[in-house]
């Protein structure tokens, strides 16, 4: 009871037990939820991202104000030079003393405004940043530290908001230091810098490790993101996904009842899983919820530039059947995700139906659409452009097409199965 009176934990944590030992402390808290928000990028979650360290100031409750005496009352617009009440004169030094007016001062507000133009320590500027920055700052920081490299047409169409706030906005954060434009093949990309990263370690209480490592080249070193340079690398590939997403977050805004819940890429959508005595994993591009209506349907998005051969797809489609076979998909719900395929052109979607349908013969659950960049950028995600895949032996008509995300396509989904 002490311990549940002095620390403050969420209403989904079960206090197990409590030990004390050689004068150290141990909680073991077990939590009742399936699934949880990331700290980071605020997106549910059914797996463990990653571990980080507490201290036991981050559970101490926060006292109301009304134990503190008045005269501990902080004033932050006065000026941190403000005189505190006069000391007690000779002729009545055996009085009692008068109490200082304020406990803490600064002009904080001002402080904040003034960063640019003043010489600050930087563990003092991430600390003056947290007042400075709006809520719309905070999201486009949350959002590159989920998916780095994001241009700024794609950030506004991912956040909702005109592209000339959203370059307004990664202005000012570019100026204060915390993010920074990349010129790549794929044109203009923004990254988070040094002092963004520490910013966002220290509002959400995560260790800068689990986030960055420094990248050393041939000039300086410099701290960068985890997984920056791959996506780099794979610019053009990483360009595609993210143009997808924004899109479709886009027209969700424009239909009715619909909306795309969340989206994941990377390390954070992959899965691994054991069979037996040997690991495997299942790699998707990316992995999203999209609600139509009351029903969320999720999906793997797979983007191909078509660079991989019928080879490739193969081993590509043989590990959806594998992860389907062994059943961890029921982990997460009660349906496994729908499988979408963009190619660059009709030969290759073509190429990748045939292979989809020799490679998955055995596998019931999945659910197979198939489509080009071409009919994408011409009409969108949510217009009639998307092929489902039949089983081995039905014809695939190309010119069959048919939305995904309508009300009514999973009511002929048992029959389309493979």
């Amino acid at each position: 009871m002490l311990v549940s009176q002095l620390l403050s934990f969420p209403a989904e944590v079960v206090v197990e037990e409590v030990l004390l030992e050689n004068q150290v402390l141990t909680l073991v808290l077990t939590s009742t939820q399936a699934t949880r928000c990331c700290p980071a990028c605020s997106q549910p979650s059914t797996r463990i991202h990653s571990r980080y360290m507490r201290s036991l100031a981050d559970l101490l409750r926060a006292l109301p104000s009304a134990v503190f005496p008045p005269f501990l009352v902080v004033d932050e617009g006065e000026e941190e030079t403000q005189q505190a009440r006069a000391l007690p004169s000779a002729s009545d030094a055996s009085g009692p003393a008068e109490m200082p007016t304020r406990l803490v001062v600064g002009n904080l507000a001002h402080r904040a405004a003034t960063i640019k133009t003043r010489d600050l320590e930087e563990r003092e500027v991430i600390a003056l940043l947290g007042l400075r920055l709006t809520p719309c700052h905070w999201r486009i920081l949350r959002l590159l530290l989920a998916h780095p490299l994001l241009s700024d047409e794609e950030m506004a169409g991912l956040l909702g908001i005109e592209r000339k706030s959203a370059r307004s906005s990664l202005y000012t954060l570019h100026t204060l230091g915390c993010l920074e434009p990349i010129s790549t093949p794929a044109g203009k990309r923004w990254r988070l810098r040094e002092r963004g990263l520490r910013l966002i370690a220290a509002a959400n209480h995560l260790s800068l490790r689990n986030m960055a490592m420094w990248s050393d080249d041939e000039t300086t070193s410099s701290l960068m993101q985890r997984g920056e340079g791959w996506l780099l690398q794979n610019i053009q590939h990483t360009a595609g996904i993210y143009g997808f997403f924004a899109a479709l977050a886009q027209a969700a805004r424009r239909a009715p009842e619909q909306a795309l819940c969340w989206w994941e890429t990377g390390a954070m959508c992959e899965r691994r899983y054991r069979v037996g005595y040997h690991w495997h994993n299942l790699r998707p591009d990316a992995l999203a919820e999209y609600r139509v209506g009351p029903r969320p349907l999720r999906f793997w998005l797979e983007w191909d530039r078509g660079t991989m051969n019928a080879r490739d797809l193969t081993v590509k489609f043989a590990s959806y059947a594998h992860y389907l076979a062994s059943r961890e998909w029921a982990r997460e719900g009660a349906k496994p995700p729908w499988l979408l395929c963009v190619a660059p052109e009709l030969a290759q979607e073509r190429r990748m139906q045939r292979v989809a349908q020799a490679s998955l013969t055995s596998t019931t659950e999945l659910v197979l659409w198939t489509t080009t960049s071409e009919w994408l950028c011409e009409h969108g995600p949510l217009a009639s452009i998307w092929s489902l895949v039949p089983p081995l032996g039905q014809a695939t008509t190309a010119l069959n097409r048919r939305g995904v995300f309508e009300k009514g396509s999973a009511c002929s989904m048992n029959s389309s199965r493979f």
